[in-house]
């Protein structure tokens, strides 16, 4: 089955776009510090700072040059023309995610040498290493029935991937964003390496999974699991619904066309009110660098 899921990751040929959700609250407590973001959601001037964000570092700090290089030099991947991918406009944010003393850069991307996957990449600054790539990962892939994700911060301000992806055995489930291990950075240029695979289903927070029966081609079996381990339906949707329910602010998310998008086809999300993204345009993030750059 896995050396069937490798060649389903290869084929893709289905009509995709990207918009974004999440409106996590007003007050901010508890949540990442996010920089700079787009106050309606959708696309914004990048120019006001949510509750709960540092003045001084946002407009002083030693990230903004670097930044600013690195989408510069990446501005052709960020604003590609596919049209199946819709990123002519860029989706980027600028926010605290893993408790660094200076705000994280992270970009949704689709690689020259593979049109059909959209990435996400999240850069570190420190004055000692500058900018460094610490997580490359795709997060989805139009591969057989194609797929869906969502990445938020949760209300203690975690970084969280939900996943899903569809096909001859479909799954989803919940992941949180790491900077990545050596293993996993080694990985990168292997063409059927998906870093929220079902091959990694013991390091989901939660995960299902439904797939051909063995002694029945024509039966499908399911599977609920957390941490590795399967727990009865009951349990599984329970702690769907604490995770569901702790979503705080929403980067990015990917939305399908026909019935095909996150809160059209994911059972999980069906039900909830659908939410906005904190992102912004290539040209408001580089805007909104620019500002600081010649304010310090």
């Amino acid at each position: 089955m896995k050396k069937i899921f490798a060649i389903a990751l290869v084929l893709a040929a289905a009509l995709f776009l990207i918009t974004a959700c999440g409106d996590g609250g007003d007050s901010g407590e508890g949540l990442g510090n996010i920089i700079a973001y787009n106050d309606s959601g959708q696309g914004g001037s990048g120019d006001k700072n949510p509750p709960g964000s540092d003045d001084a570092s946002d407009e002083n700090g030693a990230y903004v040059e670097a930044y600013l290089d690195i989408l510069t030099r990446n501005r052709a991947l960020l604003t590609t023309q596919e049209e199946w991918m819709f990123l002519s406009d860029g989706k980027i944010a600028i926010a605290s995610v893993f408790g660094n003393e200076e705000p994280e850069l992270l970009y949704i991307y689709v690689a020259e040498d593979n049109p059909y996957n959209e990435r996400l990449k999240i850069f570190t600054y420190s004055e000692t290493e500058g900018a460094v790539s610490v997580f490359d990962a795709v997060i989805y892939s139009m591969a057989g029935g194609g797929g869906n994700y969502c990445v938020y911060l949760t209300q203690g301000g975690d970084l969280i991937v939900y996943y899903s992806i569809y096909g001859e055995f479909s799954y989803y489930g919940f992941w949180q964003i790491e900077p990545m291990s050596p293993r996993d950075l080694a990985n990168l240029d292997d063409p059927y390496y998906v870093y929220f695979s079902f091959e990694r289903k013991t390091d989901a927070m939660l995960f299902y999974w439904t797939y051909p029966d063995d002694d029945n081609d024509y039966e499908m079996s399911t599977a609920y699991m957390q941490g590795g381990n399967e727990i009865p339906k009951d349990e599984f949707n329970a702690r769907a619904k604490e995770i569901m329910g702790d979503i705080g602010r929403v980067l990015f998310q990917s939305t399908g066309m026909d019935d095909y998008g996150l809160y059209d086809r994911d059972t999980l999300w069906k039900s909830k009110t659908p939410l906005e993204a904190e992102f912004m345009t290539y040209k408001e993030a580089v805007s909104w660098l620019e500002a600081r750059q010649e304010g310090q």
